[in-house]
């Protein structure tokens, strides 16, 4: 039997978990966003963030485990991204999401009027940008899913790493 054709379905993935299964954050996780100047309607829309609990492998996958720490959870068009507020750790679903806020990229309403695509260094800049830009989870995969973006910002302390990994893997001989 052969894959599916298209490349948002693979037999191979994992189903995504039920969103509505996860809970609001819990009221320590509000607080937190509001210490940091980011107010609750930051938190609802553009959709809700919703909290999970559960644990973060060295494969960078999320598990959900009654017995893990709460993460947040953030919903990608073709995976789950999980935080953890307490380590900054990220996580995901299934291991297809490169970025959170990856639906930005092909945005138009992101480069009108000389817009640029931001990429962030933590989730409070990117919450207050009302998540219009993306925080890079894996550097490895950034310049073949960015490379057709036709501007591009980035936060200073990302520089280094953003001129490290923005090359394509093999150039021609």
């Amino acid at each position: 039997m052969n894959p599916p054709a298209t490349s948002s379905s693979n037999w191979f993935c994992p189903p995504l978990p039920d969103y509505h299964n996860y809970h609001a954050p819990q009221q320590k996780h509000i607080d937190s966003f509001r210490v940091n100047g980011i107010p609750v309607e930051k938190l609802i829309h553009p959709a809700f963030i919703r909290r999970a609990v559960g644990t973060i492998g060295h494969d960078r996958r999320f598990d959900d485990d009654l017995n893990g720490s709460d993460h947040l959870a953030f919903r990608e068009p073709e995976d789950f991204v999980y935080w953890n507020p307490e380590t900054n750790k990220f996580g995901t679903w299934n291991g297809r999401a490169f970025a959170l806020g990856e639906c930005n990229i092909w945005n138009a309403g992101i480069y009108a009027l000389d817009g640029k695509l931001s990429i962030y260094s933590n989730i409070s800049d990117w919450l207050r940008d009302d998540r219009r830009g993306l925080i890079v989870l894996d550097w490895n995969r950034a310049f073949d899913k960015l490379r057709d973006c036709p501007r591009i910002e980035i936060q200073e302390c990302l520089l280094p790493t953003y001129r490290k990994y923005m090359r394509p893997s093999r150039l021609p001989d």
